[in-house]
């Protein structure tokens, strides 16, 4: 079977113009824009059964062994998963390789004020091995896998080589903007106990931000720097409003503080 391709024509479960020519067995296979018989409704309820079929060992994975740190939990991955499917629309690659990587993306990960924290993806993606190895993923796309899973934090600073490690970083950075950043922020920051800023200079005029101390401090750290490193156009274009939503919060929280 040849990889699973969406086409910037093509609606990956979310929107108009899904073509389901032919299943396999992690996806669907060869997807090219063209109309099938029936309405609009009734093909998305097929690519939506079809990848619940196809995906569900590995979502029910996903639901049973995902953190339990709210900002990585099953509620995130899913989110992420919607991520994806949204930058897929625009962007050809092969699904049968982003899906995996983002349901499995957060069965390990250290603590974030842990020094190792970098390295949870290497952690990750040998979880996530044992996990495909259970199943009759191909092989030979394994590895891929594992490098989208491997290479997808920030903190670890790698450029994918390919396309979809690159749809499954932005899919998972996505998800530290917009309301949804803020609220992963300081629920990372209750699980470090650390307060929400700094006491006498929470803007950092008179010191380095520092977001091992403070929460607001991720702001500066991280967020702000988000947009710039999407790959795709659709999560570029995607990351324009939850930037917006960041610094509107940060502008009020200092008319707050």
């Amino acid at each position: 079977m040849g990889p699973l391709v969406i086409g910037s024509d093509v609606s990956l479960l979310l929107g108009a113009g899904i073509a389901l020519r032919q299943r396999g067995p992690y996806g669907l296979q060869h997807l090219d824009g063209t109309r099938t018989s029936g309405t609009l409704r009734q093909e998305i309820d097929q690519a939506e059964e079809a990848f619940g079929v196809d995906f569900a060992p590995l979502m029910r994975v996903a639901r049973e062994q995902s953190s339990a740190d709210p900002a990585h939990d099953f509620l995130h991955v899913q989110r992420a998963w919607n991520n994806a499917q949204r930058i897929l629309h625009g962007t050809p690659a092969d699904v049968d390789v982003v899906g995996p990587a983002i349901l499995l993306h957060e069965l390990f990960n250290y603590p974030k004020d842990d020094p190792r924290s970098p390295l949870s993806g290497d952690v990750c993606a040998e979880y996530a091995e044992e996990v495909l190895a259970r199943t009759d993923y191909p092989r030979e796309k394994r590895g891929q896998v594992l490098d989208c899973i491997r290479f997808h934090s920030f903190s670890r600073g790698v450029v994918p080589s390919h396309i979809e490690g690159k749809i499954v970083q932005d899919a998972d950075r996505l998800d530290a903007l917009g309301a949804i950043g803020i609220a992963r922020l300081f629920a990372t920051g209750a699980l470090m106990k650390i307060p929400f800023y700094h006491a006498t200079d929470p803007f950092a005029e008179h010191r380095e931000w520092n977001d091992k101390q403070q929460s607001l401090d991720h702001v500066y750290t991280k967020l702000l720097k988000l947009a710039d490193t999407m790959h795709t156009p659709v999560a570029k274009a995607m990351a324009v409003s939850r930037m917006e939503f960041v610094k509107q919060y940060v502008r009020q929280l200092q008319n707050e503080i």
